[in-house]
């Protein structure tokens, strides 16, 4: 999400104060642990076992914060930037167009989630500070990334493992003890799988000499007050975490580097081109994102295989992914670290590229006009659009950073418009099943709405006792 110079937090957009490491041990390593290790937990009510501490007691290693001494460590999005609407709550329930659960809300205004019924009483909550997780990284929680979760998933038994963009990740359960932390440069996504791994999306600044000659390029390109004379990069990769046994917690298993998929693939596969492009495209405008942020990387998806026999790039175990900063979707195979098949032209600063149940492929398009978003199911063995919401008189919704879209099992859309503090669910004949504005601001006295970075609908029958 873009920064507010009203109220911001990074993770979404420009200017957020991530921490990232200068001597990393391995490349898979720096990739999850921005100069920081994994942190034992602040208790939350006794130093127990069950209590805000995982079994058996950890030490950290003794470490210090890195010094922020590179404009990239500023990339951030907005805790809420539109002024505070007239409408509170769900404001539509079509009870017999709409899809039956439970609403998973991920807030600008907390760090936290609460969990919604379709009338929009809250019937659950979770929430950890980060200087309560990570009390030893003084720096780090003074930052206002630091006060919201950008993305968040809940488990059947009521944990919950949540992002603090670029800074964290921790899992609670449901009462919100802390079951584990890491302190490593997440963002903007994460994937829990049948197995119970997760992938997530990491980052970390690197020198690439082969990258040089480019990032030159690209500062040339920017308003004199925003050219760069340096040439590191901020690089993006998709982690693999694996459960560890008898243990709430995780341990990485690999950490494919998206910019060694480029380089991998060939000249063909170039992601010089489309960012000369797009930084020629964006001079136009009063884009602040920092060049250097080469992708801009918001969204992953493991793909399941189940549109191969048509789009063979679409193989299972590959990654899809959202490549905002090249105006781009881009399927990597993991094996080989290679990208093999990319879709540029379709959409502008998009986000939350997946595949839908009919094996189409699904995506935010923030900018597909000025001050208009899309939402897109296309054929990605074609490239024909099936379907899209928001292009017809009277659809009209905006959010110039973040969002996401959800597939319900009776086939209509929930989407997040993230700006507007707005989810909506419409059906394939367009009409509004759902309606659901933001009750929480943020601001000094609650000016702006706060934005709703996600809102998930669940089968509620998935809900466990635990909330009973």
């Amino acid at each position: 999400m873009l920064v507010s110079s009203l109220v911001w937090a990074p993770g979404c957009s420009e200017s957020s104060q991530t921490t990232l490491p200068r001597t990393p041990s391995s490349e898979a390593e720096a990739a999850a642990a921005p100069g920081q290790d994994e942190a034992e937990p602040a208790p939350r009510a006794a130093d127990t076992p069950g209590a805000g501490s995982p079994t058996g007691r950890f030490r950290p290693r003794k470490t210090a914060e890195p010094e922020e001494d590179d404009p990239l460590n500023s990339i951030g999005y907005s805790a809420g930037s539109q002024p505070a609407s007239e409408y509170s709550g769900v404001t539509r329930h079509l009870t017999g167009l709409s899809s039956p659960g439970l609403n998973f809300v991920v807030s600008g205004h907390m760090p936290g989630a609460e969990l919604l019924d379709m009338e929009g009483n809250v019937l659950h909550t979770w929430s950890a500070k980060f200087e309560d997780i990570w009390p030893q990284f003084v720096k780090a929680r003074e930052r206002p990334d630091s006060r919201f979760w950008r993305r968040a998933h809940l488990f059947e038994n009521g944990d919950v493992l949540a992002i603090f963009e670029s800074l964290g990740i921790v899992k609670l359960d449901h009462d919100s003890n802390i079951l584990w932390a890491r302190q490593i440069p997440v963002h903007h996504d994460l994937q829990v799988m049948e197995d119970g791994s997760f992938y997530a999306l990491g980052r970390k600044i690197t020198l690439e000499e082969d990258a040089v000659p480019t990032v030159r390029k690209l500062s040339s390109l920017r308003p004199p007050d925003k050219r760069d004379d340096q040439v590191s990069i901020l690089q993006d990769y998709v982690l693999h975490y694996l459960p560890v046994a008898d243990s709430p917690g995780y341990e990485l298993e690999e950490s494919i580097s998206l910019y060694r998929s480029f380089t991998n693939a060939g000249p063909k596969k170039s992601w010089n081109r489309p960012a000369i492009e797009f930084w020629k495209r964006e001079s136009q405008r009063s884009f602040t994102a920092n060049h250097r942020d080469i992708f801009h990387t918001n969204s992953l998806f493991i793909l399941d295989g189940g549109i191969a026999d048509r789009a063979p790039a679409f193989a299972k175990g590959n990654v899809l992914v959202s490549l905002r900063h090249l105006d781009m979707i881009a399927v990597v195979e993991p094996e080989e670290n290679k990208t093999i098949w990319t879709l540029r032209g379709a959409s502008t600063l998009q986000h939350d590229a997946q595949i839908s149940s009919e094996g189409h492929l699904l995506y935010f398009d923030n900018q597909w006009k000025p001050g208009r978003t899309r939402i897109v199911l296309m054929d990605p063995a074609t490239r024909e659009i099936i379907w899209e919401y928001g292009t017809q008189t009277g659809e009209e919704f905006y959010s110039e950073t973040c969002g996401t879209v959800q597939e319900l099992p009776n086939g209509n859309l929930l989407v997040s418009e993230t700006d507007s503090g707005r989810a909506f669910e419409v059906t394939r004949d367009r009409k509004i099943a759902w309606e659901f504005y933001n009750p929480h601001g943020v601001g000094e006295d609650d000016e702006f709405i706060a934005s709703l970075f996600e809102v998930l609908r669940l089968d509620a029958q998935l809900v466990g006792e635990w909330l009973q």
